[in-house]
């Protein structure tokens, strides 16, 4: 059975999102912890979820554990692990890129500080 989030529309997950998606103007590599193989790069990210595009298409209503490969280290450390959730996942028309939207569901303080100075050394929020 499909879960209610596989399902939803773009404008209802904009509503259930609580903050602005940013854009980020520097590369950043996601890669999967378990597998160690590149799922592909931030679109844009907040402390709650994050969007990627992909040259390969993601499983959606999956757990994922990520690491974020920083542009330049950040007090030594030069990736930030998370957990994510697959919410969703959908190609282009041509089925070159696939994007894929995920919830941050595990991640520690530090983690979720990095973000947060990615997003302000690093952003270009929408719209903007």
């Amino acid at each position: 059975m499909t879960s209610p989030l596989h399902k939803a529309s773009s404008i209802e997950l904009q509503t259930r999102r609580q903050q602005q998606r940013v854009e980020l103007h520097k590369p950043i590599s996601v890669i999967n912890i378990n597998t160690h193989k590149k799922m592909g790069a931030l679109v844009n990210i907040t402390t709650e979820g994050f969007m990627l595009m992909s040259d390969t298409l993601i499983e959606s209503n999956r757990i994922y554990s990520v690491s974020l490969l920083l542009p330049d280290a950040m007090n030594g450390h030069k990736q930030v692990d998370l957990g994510s959730d697959c919410l969703w996942s959908r190609d282009e028309v041509e089925g070159e890129r696939y994007w894929a939207g995920f919830q941050i569901i595990d991640a520690s303080r530090s983690a979720l500080d990095y973000i947060e100075a990615l997003i302000t050394d690093f952003s270009q929020i929408n719209g903007q």
